[in-house]
């Protein structure tokens, strides 16, 4: 679960769309539909469903213009199932993994360059 989760799901954000889809996947979403479900902003909705797609997790139909529930494997299908079960019943610890997961360095230097620093 764990590393699902450091793979595909870099915040809270993108797993409630990723489970959103998921719990009603006999209809296409667009980023719009998305965002009003969720409460979000349709910009960061097009984000977590365009990566989520890039992932083989999602179907993108009509040139990304909706998307649906679709993972590309038996196995990411039964991981996304598990992850939503104990989403459901171990909110706070799904959580964690999601913010125990690794950074990626290039993103964390970006941000390092934001840093006050004392100067020397």
């Amino acid at each position: 679960m764990k590393r699902f989760i450091s793979r595909y799901i870099d915040s809270v954000g993108r797993l409630e769309v990723l489970l959103l889809l998921r719990s009603r996947e006999d209809r296409p979403w667009s980023a719009e539909e998305v965002s009003r479900e969720l409460r979000s902003n349709p910009t960061i909705a097009t984000h977590h469903l365009e990566a989520l797609a890039s992932f083989g997790l999602l179907q993108a139909e009509g040139a990304g213009a909706s998307y649906s529930y679709a993972p590309k494997t038996p196995s990411l299908r039964e991981t996304v199932g598990e992850l939503a079960s104990q989403y459901s019943s171990r909110r706070v610890t799904i959580i964690g993994f999601i913010y125990e997961s690794p950074v990626d360095p290039s993103i964390r230097s970006f941000a390092d360059a934001f840093k006050i620093r004392k100067e020397d």
